[in-house]
C-alpha cells in the first residue's frame, strides 16, 4: 500500500511540473501577471516565461526590467531577491490563433497592442510572439546593449507594422518574422553581425518597404519570398548574393537596380509565378551595374526556360523587360548565358561614372574558395571563403 502512495505522488508531482513550467509569477506595474523562469541563480537573471492557461487581454503589455521574488503572491511577505529579465523566453506569448486555415476552435490567447520591452533583454526566444497579430507598436529599448538574437519564428504571424533592427543584434534566425504583419523594416547601419538576411526571414509578411544596411552581403533563399506588396528594394553596394527565390512573387516593378559587387544569383531569384504556370520576370527595368556578367548558380536565376535539342542551348526569349548595364558591355551580356535570353534589342548600355562615384567604398569580390583552400566557381552552401580585390578575405555563409 505504501508503494502505490508512493508511485501516485511521484506521477501526481510530474503533473504538477508539466502544468506549470514556469518558476514564480510577479504582476507588472500595471497590476498584470507576468511568468518567469530563473536563467542564472548566481547572476539573479530570468526570462519571461509561458503560461498556456493565461489568455493576456490588455492594450500595453510592459515588461520590467527587474523583477522581485516574493514567491508569487503579492501578500507573501518582505520582498527577498530581485531578478533581472534578460530574455523573453521561448512561446512565452505564443498564441493559438492563426488565421490560416480559419478555425472555430483556435482562440486568440495574446491581444495586446503595444509591447515595451526592457533594456536588460539579450535574447527573444523561438515562437516568443508567434501569433500576436494585434501587436501594432513593438518598442525596442533606446539605448540597449545586450540584444543579441531573435529566435526562429519569434514574430511570425505577428506585428508590428513598422521595426527597426538593432545593430546590436547579433544572431537573426530564419523564420523570424515570416508572415508577420511588417509593412515597414530598416536594419540600423554599423551592425559588424548581421552581414546576411536568413532563409524565409520575412516570408510572406506584409512588407511595402526594406532598407537594407551597408553591411548586408546576402540575402538568403526565400527571404522576401510572397511579399506581394513588397516595393522594389534599393540594395547596398557590397551585396554578392542572392539566395533562390529571394524575392519570389513580387508585385510588378518598374525598375531594379543589382549592384556591381553581386556574385551569384540563385533559381527564379526576383520571378513572380504567372497564371500558376512560368516564372517570369515582371520587371520593366532590370539594372544590372556588374562590368562582368555576373554567374548564375541556377539556369532558372531569371525565369523559366525551354531547351532547344537542336541548337543545343536554353531558350525563351525574356520580354517585356529592359536589361540596362554598364556601357561598353552591351556584347558581351549579349553573348553569355543567362543574359543572352533578353532580346538584343532590348539590352542597353548606361554610363556609371556618376553611380559609382556615390558608392561605398567597399572591397569588391573577386574569388570564391571552399574551408580547405580550393578555388570555387561559385558560391555553395555552407561556409564560403570570400577574397576581395584589395586582398582582403571574408567568411560568408550561404
Amino acid at each position: 500500500m505504501t508503494k502505490v502512495i508512493v508511485i501516485i505522488v511521484f506521477f501526481l508531482s510530474i503533473g504538477i511540473q508539466t502544468a506549470c513550467a514556469w518558476d514564480f509569477c510577479v504582476p507588472n506595474e500595471d497590476d498584470i501577471m507576468l511568468y518567469y523562469n530563473v536563467v542564472d541563480e548566481d547572476e539573479l537573471s530570468c526570462e519571461v516565461a509561458q503560461n498556456e492557461d493565461v489568455i493576456w487581454n490588455c492594450q500595453e503589455l510592459r515588461i520590467p526590467e527587474r523583477v522581485i521574488l516574493n514567491r508569487g503572491s503579492r501578500d507573501f511577505g518582505d520582498p527577498d531577491t530581485v531578478y533581472t529579465v534578460v530574455g523573453i523566453g521561448r512561446r512565452a506569448f505564443y498564441s493559438r490563433y492563426k488565421p490560416q486555415p480559419p478555425s472555430d476552435q483556435l482562440t486568440p490567447t495574446s491581444l495586446f497592442e503595444h509591447v515595451v520591452l526592457p533594456k536588460t533583454i539579450s535574447y527573444i526566444d523561438d515562437y516568443a510572439f508567434y501569433g500576436c497579430l494585434w501587436i501594432t507598436h513593438l518598442d525596442f529599448p533606446e539605448g540597449n546593449e545586450w540584444l543579441q538574437s531573435i529566435g526562429e519564428y519569434a514574430f511570425a504571424w505577428a506585428g508590428p507594422p513598422e521595426l527597426t533592427i538593432p545593430k546590436t543584434l547579433q544572431t537573426l534566425s530564419p523564420h523570424a518574422f515570416d508572415h508577420s504583419g511588417l509593412g515597414y523594416v530598416e536594419f540600423e547601419e554599423g551592425n559588424e553581425y548581421i552581414t546576411a538576411i536568413p532563409e524565409y526571414c520575412f516570408r510572406g509578411s506584409s512588407l511595402i518597404r526594406v532598407k537594407f544596411s551597408p553591411e548586408i552581403e546576402v540575402i538568403g533563399d526565400y527571404a522576401f519570398a510572397e511579399c506581394a506588396d513588397l516595393e522594389s528594394p534599393e540594395f547596398p553596394y557590397g551585396l554578392g548574393i542572392i539566395g533562390k527565390r529571394a524575392f519570389w512573387q513580387h508585385q510588378y516593378w518598374q525598375s531594379f537596380e543589382i549592384p556591381e559587387t553581386i556574385m551569384d544569383i540563385g533559381e527564379y531569384a526576383f520571378c513572380s509565378n504567372v497564371n500558376q504556370t512560368n516564372n517570369t520576370l515582371k520587371i520593366k527595368n532590370l539594372y544590372v551595374n556588374k562590368e562582368t556578367t555576373p554567374y548564375c548558380i541556377s539556369e532558372k536565376s531569371l525565369g523559366d526556360y525551354l531547351y532547344d535539342y537542336k541548337e543545343k542551348k536554353f531558350t525563351r526569349v525574356i520580354t517585356g523587360t529592359n536589361l540596362i548595364v554598364p556601357l561598353g558591355c552591351v556584347e558581351e551580356y549579349a553573348t553569355t548565358y543567362p543574359w543572352d535570353r533578353f532580346d538584343r534589342s532590348c539590352i542597353m548600355g548606361r554610363d556609371l561614372s556618376g553611380i559609382k562615384a556615390a558608392a561605398i567604398e567597399k572591397p569588391q569580390p573577386e574569388d570564391v574558395f571552399s574551408l580547405d583552400g580550393r578555388r570555387l566557381a561559385k558560391t555553395q552552401k555552407g561556409l564560403n571563403i570570400i577574397r576581395y580585390k584589395d586582398g582582403t578575405a571574408k567568411k560568408v555563409m550561404k
